[in-house]
């Protein structure tokens, strides 16, 4: 079964909780995620993203380092697509999936980017 991808895009801005999101209209299981940064300003140091099912981090998809740098893709996938987190998550159907965004250093921090999650309809973990 080929993965759909869920494309998810946010605006330049400071670290924040549920930046972008949706709700799963049905069954589904995350088995990767793809992120890049399109803009970065202030210089941070570290800048990270979690994806959340219902406000909680998904293990394998929380802390994720993005690096600093706009334009470089960050991706985390199970191992089935050739990846090591250890097992897909399983998000049912009307769960809030969303995306945090977490920067430290620099000065006045922003990001904003696109994340791509890759999913396959039903549960499979």
């Amino acid at each position: 079964m080929n993965a759909i991808p869920i494309c998810l895009k946010f605006h330049t801005q400071a670290a924040g909780n549920a930046l972008c999101g949706f709700e799963a209209l049905e069954d589904l299981t995350l088995v990767g995620a793809s992120f890049s940064l399109d803009a970065v300003t202030g210089s941070p140091t570290t800048v990270t993203m979690d994806v959340n099912d219902d406000g909680a981090g998904i293990p394998g998809f929380t802390g994720v380092n993005v690096g600093t740098t706009a334009g470089v893709v960050t991706v985390v996938k199970t191992p089935h697509y050739g990846g090591s987190v250890a097992i897909p998550a399983d998000i049912v159907a009307g769960s809030e999936v969303d995306i945090d965004l977490n920067i430290s250093g620099g000065t006045s921090p922003t990001a904003g980017g696109t994340v791509v999650l890759w999913v396959l309809p039903g549960k499979k973990g």
